[in-house]
């Protein structure tokens, strides 16, 4: 699994990319690694694009792992996938987000535009204003 990240200020959003084949683990360091970061505020809304995963195989209770860890502040999240399975995760990521933590939203979408529509963020390329990190 490869990923990579922006972190747009000025529109106040941050974009994470992830591509290949993808675990818990990575999604583990993936988080670690944004918590980190000094310019990621996690009140910025939230683009996770795994478009370019693999279907995800993950279990109920990996996704409950994931859905535990602490945002700490209320934001908007998209997850943007193409593939049937990592869609349903994706929904079930969300739900299980919202039993932990009612403050934010979560959505998932099956296209850049709309994420970034519901965003409000439809004029912009959240993918500049900052050199991306990769891991």
């Amino acid at each position: 699994m490869t990923w990579e990240h922006s972190i747009n200020p000025a529109r106040r959003v941050i974009y994470t990319r992830m591509w290949g084949s993808v675990t818990t683990a990575d999604f583990l360091a993936v988080q670690s690694a944004l918590a980190a970061d000094p310019q990621c505020d996690p009140s910025f809304s939230h683009i996770s694009d795994l478009r370019d995963c693999a279907p995800l195989d993950m279990s109920a209770a990996d996704i409950g792992q994931l859905a535990s860890r602490t945002i700490r502040k209320p934001s908007r999240r998209a997850i943007v996938v193409n593939h049937d399975v990592t869609f349903g995760l994706a929904r079930m990521y969300a739900m299980r987000r919202k039993l932990v933590d009612s403050s934010g939203e979560i959505h998932v979408f099956r296209t850049l535009p709309e994420a970034l529509i519901w965003l409000g963020l439809e004029d912009a390329d959240v993918r500049t204003r900052n050199e991306p990190t990769g891991c």
